[in-house]
């Protein structure tokens, strides 16, 4: 019976503080951590690169097709994968040109070869190895 009573006053006391404590948001720790989830790539905002081809990430480039033998030279068709389908711009490369992260090398029936130079905001140096980006469809 003096449990029970005990029992009681403690259950009836956690109940007010509960009570008068504010409600908070599912969310709220997460806004109190890093806010970012630490296995996402990690890339500049969209917001900060620069509007056109100069803004174009090498992880989103998209090889439409190539044309080699033209009176202008090689020209690559290239769209940003990362807008969406509809909402994606297409741009033409050329050799020697720069997109935000890589330096198009050269332009073969095959696909684009890009070398991936650092980030203008990252001070950690990439490989500088050549890539190879093929042609959609392209067999294999």
């Amino acid at each position: 019976m003096r449990y029970s009573k005990l029992l009681a006053s403690v259950f009836a006391t956690s109940l007010l503080v509960m009570a008068q404590q504010p409600k908070r948001h599912p969310e709220a720790a997460r806004w109190r951590s890093a806010g970012r989830d630490p296995f996402a790539p990690i890339q500049p905002p969209k917001s900060t690169l620069p509007s056109g081809r100069a803004g174009l990430l090498l992880s989103d480039l998209h090889i439409i097709g190539v044309a080699v033998g033209g009176p202008l030279g090689p020209v690559a068709l290239v769209s940003d994968s990362a807008a969406g389908i509809g909402a994606s711009q297409i741009y033409f490369l050329r050799p020697g040109d720069r997109i935000y992260d890589a330096l198009i090398l050269r332009i073969s029936p095959q696909g684009v070869w890009c070398l991936p130079t650092s980030n203008r905001n990252s001070k950690a140096p990439r490989a500088h190895s050549p890539v190879l980006l093929k042609v959609s469809g392209a067999a294999q």
